[in-house]
């Protein structure tokens, strides 16, 4: 009776697995021809600061190489685990623009920066598909697990193609846990699509940073209007 239940749970941790690994992403893939897409819950902001999690996306600072000076856009920052990084990277005399849909996220990021004494974050709650900033204005823009989870990812390629300066860089990363996860085919594909080169590829399938650059001419695939 005991070896039945051990393996009845076992069955049925790896249908789990299976189910959050891939079976999620054929649903999210579906869900995307409908245009329908969810940020990560507020309830679930723990997650993103767990230790395991911040271990082996402990390069992605160094893949992104932010610069001293330069004006940054985080898309979806949450609570903030790689805001304060980019903020002490690019220095006083740069500043860290984070956007966020979600407004209590937005208020637990604040709350993380004052008592972290970041003072070149400015966080805007908004929509990635409309953002609050001038054309050619981002020295580099940034996402980390989020790009999934915007409905009309088109929209917010085109968005980030438009305010990033000329040269300006794209850096996408994404981690193969996350059950709306891309592959690093579609964000290329994605990024091309709004007129973005890509320029350099870190990691593998469990977890990417793909590097794109605003051409000064336009990428020659683009169909960026």
């Amino acid at each position: 009776m005991y070896a039945v239940a051990v393996r009845l749970l076992t069955l049925l941790a790896l249908s789990l697995i299976f189910l959050w690994l891939i079976g999620m992403k054929i649903v999210s893939r579906l869900a995307d021809l409908v245009h329908f897409a969810a940020p990560c819950p507020v309830s679930f902001s723990w997650a993103l600061n767990h230790p395991f999690r911040r271990w082996y996306l402990r390069h992605v600072p160094a893949h992104i190489d932010f610069r001293q000076g330069e004006r940054v856009l985080e898309i979806g920052p949450g609570i903030g685990v790689f805001t304060e990084k980019a903020a002490r990277q690019v220095g006083p005399q740069g500043v860290v623009i984070a956007v966020d849909i979600q407004i209590e996220m937005a208020f637990r990021l604040a709350q993380r920066m004052k008592e972290a004494g970041v003072t070149n974050v400015r966080i805007c709650v908004s929509n990635a598909e409309a953002l609050p900033l001038a054309s050619n204005t981002i020295d580099r823009a940034f996402a980390v697990s989020v790009m999934a989870e915007i409905p009309h990812k088109p929209r917010a390629f085109d968005e980030l193609y438009r305010v990033l300066q000329s040269n300006g860089i794209l850096s996408i990363t994404e981690e193969f846990i996350d059950p709306d996860y891309p592959f690093p085919w579609e964000t290329a594909r994605r990024a091309r699509a709004a007129g973005f080169a890509p320029i350099q590829q870190h990691g593998g399938l469990w977890t990417y940073t793909s590097n794109f650059m605003k051409p000064t001419q336009g990428y020659p695939d683009a169909s960026h209007g």
